[in-house]
């Protein structure tokens, strides 16, 4: 700065700094944006969009200071125009509230939601409020029926198991939720996984809505059920297949404390039996094992014994 006059220097001083602190309110507002999850807010409680914005913001640290500005940068607006539509001036473009939506990291239904309530607002006739208005409630009445229709079972009906059994993560995350430090961060979960946070938010409310978890206390916490898949169910393969594609990924890094190991040789028919018993025994044994244990780390076993045709 040399050369410049006194009040420059102090110009270009206060714009570094002023740049300095919107950058770190960023990385500040992105590591709580979804502290909102663990104070038990969902926009399906609110009927007004502004209401739940509001009342969003009162749930960060410092009532928010600090987030319309990172809220304005996500959907590409000016602040004063987040406060003038928090204010109940202006409404949000459709486009708008889909970004917003993107960045706090809303389901796929939790966007529509959200999306419909801001339609209702922009509605410019009473007869599209009204539209509006009955599509919201068709999707409330949905959500809580759904709800009030879930029982703690020992096995998921055959529909819940085509979800759970889809996708390898539904099971991870649901035994991942054992671990403490998991039990209250949707965020530490996505990125242990490296899966979007959209996606767990999903998984974390089908296992809700089944009744596999239970948020309390501001925190996850898993159900005393025992989930079992039969090997003649036609999703049995699936499950099964997706576990071994997690196995050869862990295979490719190739990690100390992991074991992979793979065999082809010839064997009597009366050690065939032998050595399955002895597979079962070992399966058996880790079970009693594994039951007591304190939850640390989310480990998965995969065994094949079979004919080579």
């Amino acid at each position: 700065m040399k050369g410049m006059s006194a009040k420059t220097r102090c110009l270009v001083g206060l714009a570094i700094f002023m740049s300095l602190f919107y950058s770190i309110t960023i990385i500040y507002i992105q590591s709580i944006r979804y502290y909102w999850i663990f104070m038990n807010v969902t926009v399906f409680d609110f009927s007004d969009y502004r209401a739940f914005l509001k009342q969003l913001l009162k749930t960060h640290p410092k009532k928010g200071h600090g987030v319309r500005s990172v809220w304005a940068k996500a959907m590409n607006c000016q602040v004063a125009f987040v406060s003038h539509v928090l204010n109940g001036l202006y409404d949000f473009s459709i486009e708008q509230a889909e970004a917003l939506s993107r960045f706090v990291g809303f389901n796929e239904d939790e966007t529509e939601f959200f999306l419909l309530l801001v339609q209702q607002e922009r509605a410019g006739t009473h007869q599209l409020k009204k539209f509006y208005s009955q599509l919201i409630h068709k999707k409330l009445t949905k959500r809580e029926n759904v709800r009030d229709r879930m029982k703690i079972k020992d096995n998921l009906s055959l529909e819940d198991q085509a979800i759970y059994y889809s996708n390898w993560i539904y099971q991870a995350v649901y035994i991942l939720l054992t671990i403490p430090e998991f039990q209250n961060s949707p965020d530490q979960i996505a990125e242990y996984f490296h899966t979007p946070l959209t996606k767990i938010r999903e998984v974390l409310e089908f296992l809700e809505t089944r009744k596999l978890i239970v948020f309390e206390d501001g925190r996850w916490t898993v159900q005393n059920m025992f989930l079992f898949i039969d090997k003649r169910s036609p999703l049995f393969s699936h499950h099964q297949a997706s576990w071994r594609q997690k196995a050869i990924e862990s295979i490719y890094q190739n990690l100390q404390e992991e074991i992979h190991f793979s065999s082809v040789f010839t064997i009597s028919e009366t050690d065939v039996v032998r050595v399955r018993e002895l597979f079962l025994k070992v399966i058996e044994s880790s079970t009693n094992i594994i039951k007591p244990s304190k939850e640390e780390k989310l480990f998965s076993i995969c065994i094949d014994f079979f004919e080579v045709k």
